[in-house]
């Protein structure tokens, strides 16, 4: 089971945490072509692993945490104007949380988060 973090936010502005969750899914918005690694990392996104959708402006030193899940349903496809990368989840925590801290802790935060 592996963590990956993918960012709710499209061009740093626009939020679309609402849109995963309301479908409950995590897609990215990075063109396949301009940014292959991001495409080869969503492809290694198995079930039961873990996804934590955050942000982390870059003029803050904050992380911030929208919600973490569970893949049960691991998919590589187009969903609408949200992009490639389709996952469906389970067992999704809605939460809003801002890491003061930024990244340092974050991970260890969220580690507690999913083993309750």
């Amino acid at each position: 089971m592996t963590t990956y973090g993918i960012g709710y936010k499209y061009n740093g502005r626009k939020d679309v945490s609402k849109d995963f969750l309301d479908n409950d899914i995590a897609c990215m918005n990075h063109d396949p072509e301009k940014f292959p690694y991001f495409v080869g990392l969503f492809k290694e996104i198995k079930d039961k692993d873990i996804i934590v959708l955050k942000t982390s402006p870059m003029s803050e030193r904050k992380l911030k945490i929208r919600a973490i899940g569970r893949v049960s349903k691991s998919k590589f496809e187009r969903k609408g104007n949200l992009g490639l990368g389709m996952m469906i989840m389970e067992s999704k925590k809605s939460i809003h949380i801002v890491m003061e801290d930024g990244i340092k802790d974050a991970w260890r935060f969220i580690k507690n988060i999913i083993q309750k």
